[in-house]
């Protein structure tokens, strides 16, 4: 079962903060199809809103990339179709040249209830930064006076390293050491190894660049989210000298997509929790959000229920059953599509074949799609019919005792 934590436009600040960011955000369901992103997510991939369309299978996405050569070709690795086979399972942030010279980083983080969301910043000047730092010691000193972030020069013959100024003050770093201790200590016992590894990797050849996030204690004893980059300067024979790289404090960001995660868990428990079933639709008919409710109140096949699903083959079963009425299946559902196209409110109570009551309520969204609600009032309606056939019988039992008299 596939189920989302976004809510419709107009429901919170939250998809209001989401469509306003400066960075690409895309949202993807446990199966890899978008559920939700930004106009600045389809604006860095030049995807159209009828491509990055809700429903639509990242495989979909990076497919249009690869036809269109959107992605420049690094080291012979085909990054594309390593998404694509990697996609959803995985954790990573990584560095995405664009054949146009443009360079995006994309982190990818997976939700604890299943999905993955995807941030996408364009860091173009940072990498010219970097670019500009290989080239040339000015440019490397230039980038090491406008930074406010920690500039670092290892010399890996000596082990000396230096640290540039920007926020090195806040960890307590020294300009100069004779070795990266003074960095090394302040790093979280839990991410240590990631650290070193990392580092050796890099030198060895393993990789290309350095991008890991690591905890580090800063002066005042608080742990503090780092993003450190880096590459390695090599002579003509391949052998590694320098490794030269940027850490920067990241703390606000991490936080920034904590408290997303937390708020799409809150509304996922939020609609898991309603007294009835919730579903919304998209101005196509296409399921968006939904609850587990939803299936059981009305009696569907649950496989047929999963975000993206159109209406037509979700509830065609129960209109041949008989629950919207004796009508042709066929034509029922174009009244149903023709009643959610009506940008109005409506409470209606639908008796079903077996015998239940169902109150539901449907409610337009601003995009053009519809929120439904419904509910079991079958005890209610029974409770109503016992207290009116009560009262019946005792105005009748008085309209008797009255005429006797």
């Amino acid at each position: 079962m596939t189920r989302t934590s976004e809510m419709p436009t107009g429901h919170g600040l939250l998809t209001d903060a989401i469509m306003t960011m400066a960075e690409g955000f895309a949202l993807f369901d446990a199966d890899n199809c978008l559920v939700l992103c930004n106009s600045r997510y389809r604006e860095l991939y030049g995807y159209s809103e009828a491509e990055a369309c809700p429903g639509v299978h990242i495989s979909k996405l990076l497919q249009k990339d690869a036809n269109v050569n959107l992605v420049a070709e690094v080291g012979g690795e085909d990054t594309i179709q390593r998404r694509i086979d990697t996609f959803g399972d995985t954790e990573e942030t990584f560095d995405l040249p664009l054949a146009d010279g443009r360079w995006v980083q994309v982190r990818d983080r997976k939700l604890p209830g299943g999905g993955t969301v995807s941030i996408h910043t364009e860091i173009s000047r940072h990498m010219q930064t970097e670019e500009a730092l290989r080239a040339s010691r000015e440019h490397y000193a230039l980038a090491m006076r406008s930074t406010n972030e920690v500039i670092y020069d290892i010399d890996l013959a000596t082990g000396a390293v230096r640290f540039s100024s920007g926020i090195r003050e806040d960890f307590g770093l020294p300009e100069q050491s004779d070795s990266e201790e003074p960095w090394s200590k302040l790093i979280h016992p839990d991410f240590i190894d990631l650290y070193h590894q990392a580092n050796a990797d890099l030198i060895t050849g393993k990789t290309t660049h350095l991008d890991n996030e690591y905890l580090v204690q800063d002066v005042r004893g608080d742990w503090r989210w780092v993003q450190q980059k880096g590459i390695v300067l090599r002579t003509g024979k391949g052998r590694a000298y320098r490794l030269i790289g940027s850490t920067g404090d990241i703390t606000q960001r991490r936080k920034a997509e904590e408290a997303l995660v937390e708020k799409e868990q809150m509304l996922r428990m939020a609609i898991d929790h309603m007294p009835g079933s919730f579903y919304m639709v998209d101005k196509d008919y296409r399921i968006q959000v939904f609850n587990d409710k939803f299936p059981e109140i009305a009696k569907l096949d649950p496989a047929k229920v999963y975000v993206g699903a159109y209406l037509d083959d979700v509830m065609m079963d129960r209109a041949i059953a008989g629950d919207f009425g004796p009508d042709d299946p066929k034509e029922i559902m174009a009244r149903l599509k023709k009643m959610y196209q009506a940008q109005d409110y409506s409470l209606m109570k639908n008796p079903m074949q077996d015998g239940r009551i169902i109150e539901i309520t449907r409610t337009p969204t601003e995009t053009g799609g519809t929120v439904v609600m419904s509910k079991d009032i079958t005890d209610q309606k029974h409770a109503e019919e016992v207290l009116r056939k009560a009262k019946e019988a005792a105005e009748a039992a008085t309209e008797a005792v009255v005429i006797q008299t």
